[in-house]
């Protein structure tokens, strides 16, 4: 419609530009304006220049809408690759989903009444099984996790745009934030603003500086409550046949350094005054803040089998000290098999074995 426009502009312009014709073939202006354009132009009342004038303009103006940004933004053409390809994200090397929702008031009022807008994390604690840590701590549906996971990632990028401002596209204040963790120590945070048209919403990955337009259900996809994701079978079963006994006692919160010692390696983590973790041994580095954490929790939710026979037991060992303000640490050791497939706890101060799942001694092997 915008070159048709300028088309109509160019032939008002040679029309009006030109003298009148002496031609008796030509009818007056306000006739047949086509027959004087025509006839004016052909008898060589318009000029040559004026013509090439006329045309530069035209294409200037052409290029112009052609090639300038509208509206601040530049968009990639034929974005049609998902988001965990386009971000090298695997499902299956995802540790952790923390997802967050950080308004009170979702943009689109009459749809946020179907939604639970809760916030809650996910581990994997093992390569098949995910454990729901927050608002509560329960086994969680490993398919209902792999379907979260896969709605996320197998979306389409239908388009990447870059943008001066977040603010008009809600992604200053995003309705949702979904972080993933991976094995390396990585994170990616999705985060989730406005709807738009064609069933598309506005996302961006944290410290990507381009926005993208995915499908708008990521909101319904992630707004879950603990039920919607735990392992009601897993939580049945565990009811009657748990035998399973707490390794050991230990302040969480009260935590302000934790040595981690082998044969080959020592690791001491020191929170600094602003609540932060970090290695000073053995180099001086910043350490992934969530680990730690979840280092943290499973620690202090520890559970095993007691084993009876101590025969056997695998040499490798893992010490981790845990300092509070007491005045002596509480000691775990770990002995594992070279494979990982067996992990046995105790403490210092007691003989009672207990076999364990590896998920510690994972989060362990990441730090280091």
């Amino acid at each position: 419609m915008v070159y048709l426009y300028y088309f109509f502009l160019l032939r008002f312009i040679l029309v009006h530009r030109l003298k009148p014709c002496s031609a008796s073939s030509c009818e007056p202006v306000y006739h047949i304006p086509i027959s004087i354009v025509k006839c004016r132009f052909w008898n060589g009342s318009v000029s040559f220049r004026t013509t090439l004038i006329t045309l530069i303009i035209f294409l200037c103006l052409v290029a112009f809408y052609s090639f300038i940004p509208r509206d601040n933004q530049v968009e990639d053409q034929n974005v049609a690759e998902k988001v965990g390809q386009f971000y090298g994200l695997n499902k299956r090397l995802i540790q952790k989903i923390q997802v967050i929702f950080p308004r009170s008031q979702y943009f689109d009022k009459e749809a946020q009444k179907d939604l639970i807008q809760q916030s809650y994390t996910l581990v994997r604690f093992s390569q098949n099984n995910w454990r729901l840590i927050n608002p509560i701590v329960v086994d969680a549906d490993k398919r209902k996790v792999d379907r979260l996971l896969s709605d996320l990632l197998e979306k389409r990028i239908k388009r990447r745009i870059e943008v001066t401002s977040l603010l008009e596209y809600g992604l200053d204040d995003p309705t949702v934030k979904i972080s993933l963790f991976t094995q390396d120590g990585s994170t990616k945070t999705f985060l989730i603003g406005k709807k738009t048209v064609n069933y598309s919403i506005y996302a961006k990955e944290k410290l990507d500086s381009k926005i993208m337009l995915i499908e708008s259900s990521i909101i319904r996809d992630y707004s879950k409550s603990p039920d919607d994701l735990r392992n009601l079978m897993s939580h049945n079963v565990s009811q009657s046949k748990d035998s399973r006994k707490r390794v050991f006692d230990f302040q969480r919160a009260e935590t302000t350094q934790i040595d981690i010692l082998s044969t080959d390696l020592e690791i001491v983590l020191r929170k600094q005054p602003d609540g932060n973790w970090q290695m000073t041994e053995p180099n001086k580095s910043i350490v992934a803040q969530p680990m730690v954490e979840d280092l943290l929790f499973f620690a202090d939710a520890l559970k095993g089998t007691e084993v009876q026979n101590l025969k056997g037991l695998p040499k490798a060992k893992i010490r981790v000290r845990f300092y509070t303000k007491e005045a002596e640490p509480t000691v775990l050791i770990l002995h594992h098999t070279k494979d990982n497939n067996e992990v046995y706890a105790k403490t210092r101060d007691k003989e009672t074995m207990f076999r364990i799942d590896d998920h510690l001694l994972k989060l362990i092997r990441q730090i280091r």
